[in-house]
């Protein structure tokens, strides 16, 4: 069943799979400061920049008096809860950089969550999301191929692994299996200035 709900009524979960259990919120939130404090800031960034992901609703578990567990999305209820409150956060330097970003700054309150009855029937489609491949049934990650083409198109921007790539197809007049090329390799020896220098290129 799907519900607003406001992100006060969410708890960040003592018992997120990415660590060890604690006993209680503040104790989840403190673990996932000091474990992953420069990406929640990150994505704290991205919250404010752009929103939230209209297609993808927090998973949660009904907890009584009103408040839910959240079951999968605590790393951007962690960033949500320290957008509004920044004292969540113990570590001085960090608390400051959320201060600076929030300053001036309003953010939704109400969050789309996705309610399930039970635990267990949100673990199949967590694991899903979470875990890969599974044989085609979950999702498959993009290589540095597919990172690239998509970057290209949305946002003007090719490796030089891929450049050279599109150089070797036009000048051959052959098709490149990228799927079988270790593009980071490349971008690694096209890094090296002696490398580019024994090939005869450049970066510009």
């Amino acid at each position: 069943m799907k519900k607003i709900i406001n992100y006060k009524n969410l708890i960040v979960n003592p018992e997120n799979y990415r660590f060890d259990p604690v006993d209680n919120q503040e104790e989840a939130i403190d673990l996932m400061i000091k474990e992953k404090g420069k990406e929640i800031f990150n994505l704290a960034k991205h919250i404010i920049e752009n929103g939230l992901d209209a297609a993808k609703d927090f998973r949660v578990l009904e907890a009584g008096k009103g408040n839910y567990i959240v079951l999968d999305g605590n790393r951007r209820a962690t960033a949500i809860k320290c957008l509004h409150d920044p004292s969540l956060i113990k570590e001085p330097r960090l608390q400051k950089a959320f201060r600076d970003l929030t300053e001036g700054k309003n953010f939704k309150d109400e969050i789309s969550c996705f309610v399930y009855t039970s635990e267990q029937d949100a673990a199949k489609w967590i694991k899903l999301d979470h875990t890969v491949k599974n044989e085609g049934v979950g999702q498959d990650s993009w290589g540095a191929p597919e990172v690239d083409r998509f970057s290209y198109k949305f946002e003007g921007k090719i490796s030089p692994a891929m450049q050279i790539v599109s150089m070797v197809e036009e000048g051959a007049g052959i098709k490149v299996d990228t799927s079988r090329l270790k593009v980071s390799t490349i971008n690694r020896i096209l890094s090296n200035p002696e490398s580019r220098s024994m090939l005869g290129v450049d970066i510009k």
